[in-house]
């Protein structure tokens, strides 16, 4: 059972919605060692439409927040939502807060050392089709 899960982890994909802060949190995602570069897709703002197929929308709040009423539609009913927002980045308004909380897999963290805890717990409680 673990073997299959770890399985079902690593072969999942991760849309990583970011420009200036991509490299840092790929390199999150990579130094665990529980993904491969190759299950990381950086979606920029004119690629919103693509991300569609990924399995996590990892989404960096500084870098598009102006854009999440593009990319809550496309987020299919097994993608787990993530929205990272670090202090700096500013509070993410009451408005958009209860978009982001209507989404059925959403998660709003402020903390690198939450940020990969929850995007386990998201890949564990979403399913996986092969």
């Amino acid at each position: 059972m673990l073997y299959r899960l770890g399985k079902g982890i690593s072969k999942r994909n991760i849309a990583v919605f970011a420009d200036e802060n991509f490299s840092k949190l790929e390199s999150i995602l990579l130094d665990c060692s529980l993904f491969s570069k190759n299950n990381i897709v950086q979606i920029h703002k004119d690629s919103i439409p693509n991300a569609g197929k990924e399995d996590i929308f990892l989404i960096h709040w500084g870098d598009f927040k102006d854009k999440i009423d593009a990319i809550l539609p496309t987020i299919g009913k097994n993608t787990a939502l993530i929205i990272y927002a670090p202090i700096e980045t500013g509070r993410i308004d009451p408005e958009n807060m209860t978009k982001i909380g209507n989404c059925r897999n959403s998660v709003v963290v402020n903390f690198k050392g939450r940020l990969l805890n929850d995007i386990l717990t998201s890949l564990m409680t979403t399913s996986y089709e092969r």
